[in-house]
């Protein structure tokens, strides 16, 4: 019996650990190189990514901003200022002094894997050999990871940097509602991405991430301007 008490709490222990630490290991970041092709910001935790993606664009990390993503978010469709997750990023890069003639507005994808898939068509065009990508500290590992497979067969260097509220032990993040669901959220995605993208993809069993068709001969656009258009509940960002 003590034994097992034992063996218990040192189970329990390693789990308590591992939970805390979450945070820290969805995190994964790149030192930026000194100059870029492109910056690419990820759909998404407005108004954040768009913001620090325009600060690194004013310290002239790149000439160019590419922001993706079609889905309109509910609230936007009800007050009727339908724009797609793109477009608003854009709107945001904007105010924030980016010029309109340094941003390429992509309005594709549905999920990280998508816009990777996105993001490696731009690059194979026009033959980018490094970019910088724009995401929040618990999305960056999964990000990282399917752009590094999106581009690496294209030779395309790719550097994440994230910026955004950061969950620290002191904090307590587990004990706040949504800092619990943002972890818990993206921990179960970056396990299905590792079941049903990376692996495969590193066993090439499946291809690269690619742009999406779109659906029986509709374009993304027709999609985007559709309030009510859902997404696959296994591919939210």
């Amino acid at each position: 019996m003590r034994r097992i008490l034992i063996w218990g709490g040192i189970w329990t222990t390693l789990l308590a650990t591992l939970f805390l630490s979450l945070p820290h290991l969805l995190e994964a970041s790149d030192p930026l190189p000194a100059q870029a092709d492109a910056i690419f910001v990820f759909a998404g935790q407005v108004p954040d990514r768009a913001r620090c993606a325009a600060e690194l664009y004013a310290r002239h990390l790149a000439p160019i901003l590419i922001l993706t993503g079609e889905s309109v978010k509910p609230e936007l469709a009800a007050a009727g200022v339908p724009l797609s997750d793109a477009e608003l990023n854009a709107k945001l890069v904007t105010e924030a002094g980016v010029p309109i003639a340094a941003q390429q507005v992509i309005p594709v994808g549905t999920s990280t894997w998508e816009e990777a898939g996105v993001l490696r068509d731009w690059a194979a065009r026009n033959r980018a050999q490094s970019i910088i990508a724009v995401t929040s500290p618990t999305h960056s590992r999964r990000a990282r990871e399917a752009l590094r497979l999106a581009l690496a067969p294209l030779g395309t260097r790719i550097s994440v940097s994230v910026c955004g509220e950061r969950y620290a032990l002191a904090s307590r993040w587990w004990l706040e509602e949504r800092p619990l669901v943002n972890v818990t959220d993206e921990t179960l995605k970056l396990g299905l991405y590792v079941v049903r993208y990376f692996v495969p993809t590193a066993l090439h069993l499946r291809p690269p991430p690619s742009t999406p068709a779109p659906l029986d001969g509709e374009s993304s656009a027709t999609r985007r301007s559709e309030p009510g258009h859902a997404t696959d509940p296994t591919e939210t960002r």
